[in-house]
């Protein structure tokens, strides 16, 4: 009885953090958004699109694109802003407001 218990106290808990691995990351980057793009002038929605498309919907700030990408926004390490695939999320975020801004949504496939 009690190895069943623990066994799907278990599963609950890998769910759990699986859950808000899918689920919780986007809501904890939206307030950067909002005020980031709200700065800068651009499209929150947009920003949040983008992200979306970009990590597959995982908005996993670790992930790392075929290519090399990396990053919430996958900025490419060889690309135009090579830096920017070395910066945290909220540093993605803000570069990419200010690029969205200039008009420079050319900088990404997605979407």
């Amino acid at each position: 009885m009690r190895r069943t218990l623990l066994a799907w106290l278990v599963i609950l808990a890998l769910f759990a953090v699986s859950y808000q691995a899918t689920y919780g990351a986007q809501s904890s980057y939206e307030a950067a958004i909002v005020d980031a793009c709200a700065r800068h002038g651009c499209d929150a929605g947009y920003m949040i699109a983008l992200i979306d498309c970009e990590t597959g919907g995982t908005w996993d700030p670790n992930s790392v694109g075929p290519h090399g990408e990396r990053g919430l926004l996958q900025f490419h390490p060889y690309g135009e802003w090579p830096y920017a695939a070395w910066y945290g999320p909220l540093e993605q975020i803000e570069l990419a407001a200010q690029l969205l801004a200039a008009g420079r949504a050319d900088a990404w496939v997605c979407p």
